[in-house]
């Protein structure tokens, strides 16, 4: 996944760098760094952006405790 579909995936949720952080588990930092090129998301990453994409966020009040509901993971 390019920097540019990443920041695109983010943007398309409606969401700042800190709040897809939060969802995604990693640091606003990260973020950052994988939208500006200088820093590769893992399989595992790219494929939770995947399924967010799909199915959008499960609980956006509060992103800090984010999980899919049975049924709808990421594998």
């Amino acid at each position: 996944m390019t920097p540019a579909a990443l920041k695109a995936a983010r943007s398309s949720l409606g969401l700042t760098q800190q709040r897809w952080a939060d969802a995604l588990g990693i640091g606003r930092e990260y973020v950052a760094k994988l939208e500006g090129g200088t820093a590769m998301p893992s399989p595992t990453l790219v494929k939770l952006v995947e399924a967010y994409l799909r199915h959008g966020l499960p609980d956006q009040s509060n992103l800090t405790t984010t999980r899919f509901p049975p049924g709808i993971g990421i594998d």
